[in-house]
């Protein structure tokens, strides 16, 4: 008897498992940064500006709809040849980089136009990003520090002048209710109508309390001080400006370092990024403090809101 034939079925087709790769593929609405296929409008430059210049911006940018285009200057870049040692190597060339804002902003008006900026990381690690590389890492320096003195100059005296004043109310002792026919009646009558002032004498190492001012007032007359000498103590800084300890030490540590050793120590000094604001005509010592005649009792000193 012959056997009779099997045929075995086809197994059903199971659907493959997603590749990692296709479940991440580009759908082509997202384009990342290509450097193969960069334009100049795509080199990113991270700067570090003044704050006058990023509230002249942040003033450009509320009048103007979010789809309206703006030239805010145009930027200049050159390469200037390396300096010879004394063997004759001649150094690696130096990039220069230079901005002029745009006139025709009113913004730009009131605020110097002319800026150098200075690169700060030469070596900087390659980084992509969705839009662009960061070329540059740079910090935007006034070329005219005249104009920059003028205008800081102009906001402190409209700071000073503004609408908003220090009123200081006199204390005044609140009236008290009284019975008749007690003690205190007696007292109270006598004095209902003579109400002179008593002058209160006041008491030895008693201070005026100082007033907060604002952060950029207080950084012009941080640097003010180290245009005259390069080391200043915290108690000379306090009897300079006249502010609250905790306030000047909050700014001051933006900008100025302890010295920890050395002649110097427990003086501070303006930090390497900031070392050109102190000028080349301040002196290399230690500004002198004023004996008040009272250095048991420190100056006492509070944040005094303006009305």
């Amino acid at each position: 008897m012959a056997d009779t034939g099997f045929l075995k079925p086809d197994p059903e087709a199971t659907p493959a498992p997603i590749d990692e790769e296709d479940l991440f593929e580009d759908a082509g609405d997202l384009e990342f940064y290509d450097k193969n296929h960069a334009s100049t409008f795509e080199t990113l430059y991270l700067a570090r500006i003044p704050r006058y210049m990023w509230e002249a911006w942040q003033k450009l940018t509320d009048r103007l709809d979010d789809d309206d285009e703006v030239q805010i200057g145009t930027l200049r870049t050159w390469n200037e040849p390396g300096l010879a040692d004394a063997d004759g190597n001649v150094g690696p060339e130096t990039t220069r980089l230079r901005m002029l804002l745009d006139p025709g902003c009113d913004e730009h008006h009131t605020i110097p136009r002319e800026y150098d900026l200075d690169v700060l990381d030469r070596d900087r690690a390659e980084k992509t990003k969705i839009f662009g590389k960061i070329h540059y890492d740079v910090r935007v320096e006034p070329r005219n520090t005249g104009e920059e003195e003028r205008y800081l100059g102009q906001q402190l005296f409209e700071a000073e002048h503004s609408k908003a004043k220090l009123q200081i109310i006199s204390r005044n002792t609140a009236s008290s209710i009284v019975n008749p026919g007690t003690a205190g009646a007696v007292g109270w009558a006598g004095g209902f109508i003579k109400n002179t002032p008593s002058l209160v004498k006041p008491k030895k190492g008693e201070h005026f309390k100082a007033a907060r001012i604002a952060k950029n007032q207080l950084l012009d007359l941080i640097f003010d001080c180290f245009r005259q000498y390069q080391y200043w103590s915290m108690k000379a800084l306090r009897q300079r400006t006249q502010q609250p300890e905790s306030w000047l030490r909050e700014n001051l540590d933006e900008v100025a370092v302890l010295n920890k050793s050395g002649p110097f120590a427990n003086h501070y000094c303006l930090s390497e990024a900031y070392r050109d604001k102190g000028g080349n005509e301040a002196r290399a010592a230690a500004a002198d403090t004023v004996d008040d005649g009272d250095e048991d009792e420190p100056d006492e000193m509070e944040d005094v809101v303006l009305a």
